[in-house]
């Protein structure tokens, strides 16, 4: 049963994330966003990858988490703050945009855990 109000939006799933290379290695210092239209409307969740990869996602507010549905997702570095000595990460610039992703993922309330996995190089 699903109800629509106007003060509420959508349901929202508090999954944990998890960004990967396409080897294992986590990736850190990423943000995540994942993407989806639910009745008609655009709905984003963001996130930031930190120690082994792992992230939460929020919509609507901090730590909410996702809705359910199928997502397009992209991933771009966290700008690193100038004479920082953490190195941003190597994702490459295809990744940062949905139209060229290639990333998509599906969200339903059974889903224990979100793995995005990621190339350190552009597709050909």
């Amino acid at each position: 049963l699903l109800l629509a109000g106007c003060s509420r939006g959508p349901q929202t799933y508090r999954i944990p994330g998890r960004l990967v290379y396409d080897d294992g290695t986590p990736v850190n210092g990423a943000s995540v966003v994942l993407q989806t239209t639910v009745a008609d409307q655009v709905v984003a969740a963001r996130g930031v990858a930190a120690s082994a990869g792992r992230f939460d996602l929020s919509t609507f507010n901090e730590g909410d988490g996702v809705v359910a549905g199928e997502h397009d997702v992209s991933v771009s570095p966290v700008p690193v703050p100038e004479g920082s000595k953490v190195p941003a990460p190597a994702i490459p610039q295809q990744y940062w945009d949905f139209a060229t992703s290639g990333l998509k993922t599906d969200i339903t309330p059974q889903t224990s855990e979100i793995v995005i996995t990621i190339s350190r190089t552009a597709r050909k």
